[in-house]
């Protein structure tokens, strides 16, 4: 019964984090003091959804059950964190640049676009903390992925 649980938090995390790297693209292609790095956190933020989204279509699709509980736990811990990551990055993006709407930058005004600009330096560093911690729980959602991958390989 876990694991239905697991997968709908797997799910549901990996749907935040696509919404999310398409809000720092945006937020990218709008304030040029943005630089490169925010294309960076919108591609690993980008592509841990989707090992997220490829262990959870792997988890949905073993009728075996191969995995342990233990590796049901590792799992769950490790989307609650990513969770809180990429909920934390959202809540830093809306408060700090609170005109940063996907779809919106043809509208802002050319005064918001420099406030925005102003505005990044103060959230650059959190962001890229939590950019680290991404990476490190991807690191972890990959091996998973691959052992799993391994174990059904083996059992067939």
């Amino acid at each position: 019964m876990a694991e239905l649980g697991l997968l709908a938090s797997i799910v549901q995390v990996a749907d935040i984090g696509l919404r999310l790297s398409l809000r720092l693209y945006a937020f990218g292609e709008t304030v040029a003091s943005a630089d490169r790095s925010i294309s960076a956190i919108s591609n690993d933020v980008s592509l841990t959804s989707s090992v997220l989204k490829e262990l959870g279509d792997l988890l949905k699709s073993d009728t075996s059950r191969i995995y342990s509980d233990n590796a049901v736990k590792t799992a769950d811990a490790v989307v609650r964190e990513c969770s809180k990551a990429f909920t934390e990055m959202d809540e830093m993006l809306l408060k700090k640049v609170p005109q940063l709407h996907v779809g919106d930058s043809a509208k802002q005004s050319r005064a918001s676009l420099i406030l925005e600009r102003l505005r990044w330096p103060a959230i650059k560093g959190k962001i890229e903390l939590l950019r680290v911690n991404l990476d490190r729980m991807k690191s972890t959602l990959t091996l998973m992925l691959n052992v799993i991958i391994y174990a059904k390989q083996v059992s067939e």
